[in-house]
């Protein structure tokens, strides 16, 4: 895939290939390499991290200056975005709602 080629609130699948202090590293289907933010990997605090290994559903949120995909995987997040009309409207609603969702801009 062509780097920064998904569009935000893209679903993708990605497998966690690594733990950082900062969240999780992941690798998307097809080799892009990312991240999910600590903030963005469970419904509630103190919820387990996905281990190495383990494949996740999640919602692009952008790229960094650096070309890394970002992406959210919180479950919650992610299968309202999935099942929007309109996920920029749904994101926004969310945001809203939780407090959460749109900070990534």
């Amino acid at each position: 895939m062509e780097p920064q080629a998904r569009r935000r609130y893209d679903v993708v699948h990605c497998s966690v290939v690594g733990h950082a202090r900062y969240g999780l590293l992941v690798e998307s289907e097809d080799g892009e390499h990312g991240f999910v933010d600590s903030s963005y990997i469970t419904d509630k605090p103190g919820e387990p991290w996905p281990a190495v290994g383990g494949r996740l559903r999640c919602v692009v949120l952008g790229y960094t200056e650096e070309g890394r995909l970002r992406v959210a995987a919180t479950p919650l997040f992610v299968e309202m975005v999935a099942a929007a009309d309109d996920p920029v409207t749904a994101v926004d609603e969310w945001s809203l709602l939780t407090g959460r969702g749109r900070r990534h801009e």
